[in-house]
């Protein structure tokens, strides 16, 4: 909803003080800093400090007056004003004598002549005046009935359409002030309406009924009873009388008016989209619509009768609260249950309100019953409650990515600048030193220079592969593998290494070993596998190739005798953000992406790496490709 700019001028504050006053409303005026600058007469009795009890009060926090569990949720409506919207709600307001009551609350932007929001008003309405202000208007719409009201203060007087018609009075005859209206009476009943208004303002909370003759015949209308009321929440500088007027010139008439009126109640009451129950003071069914009635005979299995008990359409499993809320609802206070159904397999929600009913005595005889259908809000709130937890796991996960990022550009810096900083010290001197080095010299400087260079090449190599692997772009091919020619052409690439360190490096893996998986994928596992146990197996040791068939993987293992890790360590060689990179036997050195990067591209085609290592026993690393 658009917010309806309300815009102050400069204006003396004493008239600005009584013309709040003057409102139908309590009315609190808050600016940017949450601090009240302005607050009627209305809003102090309504409104009180939360900890002292202490009415509103100007130059206070706005907070003060709310509870801890409010303050968040004025809070967000707040920020709803900040964006120039208005917001409303109906709430409910502890009385002095402890008791609940309705009232509507309206939050509105104010704005300086620039159109900035610069603050905000909380006008509190008095929704029970509305609530009897709406049940005379349905009155109007049946027979020779009409609403009515006058407000002493502004000497305001206002008759309905309904009423307009019934007196036949046009547009420029509509009486706007009491005058107005004593002209359209006999001399007589000027005096008796006169003494009926006074008696009405000075017993509040009663209805007082009078009989009057108007000074003109319309429509063979000659007399009129009006009944009238004063509700006390109407507050002190909102005093306003509402009532009814009704033609009693002829009463069988009228009569057939109100009979009608009642059957056109009825029907709207009985075909409502919801549920109506009315239950007396001892429990027993007084009024039921026809939804009522589907809905006991659908999910209780029985039909309401009239001066049946409520107790006798309950489930076990709801006695206890639906009891709980009668017998609040008999104090004054509206309670609220939230019910689960069952209609075939599927799960239905309804909202249950115990409204309390007050007899002519002012006691609480009667309870009205209404329910709604909140199945669609219910399932909505269930998709929200949802989707919250997808974005906080989303939040959780992106947090977990950026500090694994931060992490991994660390490592890449310091793996990086290892190789640079031999390969520019060894440019520096053969740049230095050229003209006077041996030839066997100049040839081991340029040994180094290639090892550090394919060092840095092997990183990038890797960097390559894992941006492809987080981008998604890398495309997986199943294709049967010859398990033993293919890993039979990997151990040959290392036979040299394997060699310089006098390791044995051999396959035990059958001729006829067939595996269903990406070939590019299995080439790089296997390679990084045997490589690192190539570089961490001592002098004289051993690196095995394995296969092992189980019903769901084909796994392939590779052991080795050399230095082993411990338990610890073990758990870093696949996590990114964990720093684990050591030299091998022979001074070799690494980044430390390779079994990430296998890990990743297992992942990604359902198969997984495992590995079991003792510290100076060796190692022994199992990567599984699913069978299907």
């Amino acid at each position: 909803m658009a917010a309806k700019q309300i815009k102050y001028n400069a204006i003396d504050y004493d008239n600005l003080v009584a013309i709040v006053n003057s409102m139908d409303c309590a009315f609190v005026y808050v600016n940017n800093e949450f601090k009240i600058v302005l607050a009627n007469n209305q809003a102090k009795e309504l409104i009180r400090n939360v900890k002292k009890g202490e009415p509103i009060e100007v130059n206070t926090d706005f907070f003060d007056y709310f509870s801890k569990e409010d303050i968040k949720k004025v809070k967000s409506i707040l920020l709803k004003i900040s964006r120039k919207e208005q917001h409303i709600e109906i709430m409910p307001f502890i009385t002095k004598d402890k008791k609940s009551i309705l009232k509507k609350v309206v939050y509105s932007p104010v704005f300086n002549d620039l159109n900035q929001v610069i603050g905000f008003t909380y006008q509190i309405f008095d929704q029970n005046e509305a609530i009897i202000t709406e049940k005379y208007k349905l009155l109007t719409k049946v027979g020779r009935i009409g609403y009515w009201y006058y407000k002493p203060n502004t000497d305001e007087f206002y008759l309905s359409e309904s009423l307009l018609e019934l007196l036949n009075l046009k547009e420029n005859e509509i009486p706007k002030k009491l005058n107005d209206w004593l002209n359209y009476l006999e001399n007589g009943s000027k005096i008796v309406f006169l003494d009926f208004i006074s008696n009405v303002l000075k017993h509040p909370n009663k209805i007082y009924e009078v009989e009057v003759n108007l000074s003109f015949i319309s429509y063979g209308v000659e007399s009129i009873c009006i009944r009238g009321y004063f509700p006390t929440n109407s507050g002190s500088n909102g005093l306003k009388i509402i009532g009814s007027m009704t033609d009693v010139t002829n009463r069988n008439q009228s009569i057939s008016s109100l009979n009608t009126a009642l059957e056109r109640y009825r029907n709207i009451f009985d075909n409502s989209s919801e549920l109506y129950i009315i239950i007396s003071s001892d429990g027993k069914v007084k009024a039921y619509n026809k939804l009522a009635s589907l809905f006991t005979r659908k999910f209780h299995n029985k039909d309401l009768i009239l001066d049946s008990n409520i107790t006798e359409y309950l489930m076990e499993s709801e006695r206890e609260d639906f009891l709980n809320a009668i017998k609040t609802a008999f104090t004054g206070q509206m309670s609220i249950i939230e019910r689960k159904y069952n209609n075939d397999g599927d799960d239905l929600w309804y909202e249950f309100r115990f409204i309390p009913l007050k007899d002519k005595s002012e006691k609480y005889k009667e309870i009205f019953i209404e329910a709604y259908d909140i199945t669609k809000r219910k399932k909505d709130e269930e998709k929200l409650r949802e989707s919250e937890a997808r974005l906080n796991d989303y939040s959780n996960e992106l947090e977990q990515i950026n500090k694994r990022k931060d992490k991994f550009f660390s490592l890449v810096a310091h793996d990086l600048r290892s190789p640079f900083t031999g390969l520019l010290g060894l440019a520096e001197v053969l740049n230095s030193t050229i003209d006077t080095m041996s030839v066997e010299d100049i040839r081991e400087v340029a040994k180094q220079i290639h090892m550090s260079a394919k060092q840095i090449y092997n990183l990038l190599e890797n960097l390559l592969e894992w941006s492809r692997l987080q981008r998604g772009i890398t495309k997986y091919f199943k294709v049967d593998i010859p398990v033993k020619n293919l890993v039979d052409k990997i151990i040959n690439l290392y036979s040299n290494n394997a060699a310089q360190k006098n390791i044995k490096l051999e396959s035990k893996i059958p001729p006829e070993t067939i595996i269903k998986a990406d070939m590019n994928m299995f080439e790089l596992v296997v390679r990084n596998l045997i490589s690192n146990a190539v570089k961490f197996t001592k002098h004289g040791g051993t690196v095995t190739v394995e296969y092992q068939k189980t019903s769901e993987y084909d796994n392939i293992i590779v052991k080795d005798t050399g230095v082993g890790m411990s338990e610890e360590n073990a758990r870093k060689l696949f996590e990114i953000d964990r720093d684990y990179v050591t030299k091998g036997t022979g001074g070799e050195t690494g980044t430390g992406l390779g079994l990430i990067l296998c890990k990743e591209h297992l992942d990604k085609n359902g198969g997984k790496i495992s590995v079991k290592s003792k510290k100076g026993e060796g190692s022994t690393f199992v990567v599984s490709f699913p069978r299907t």
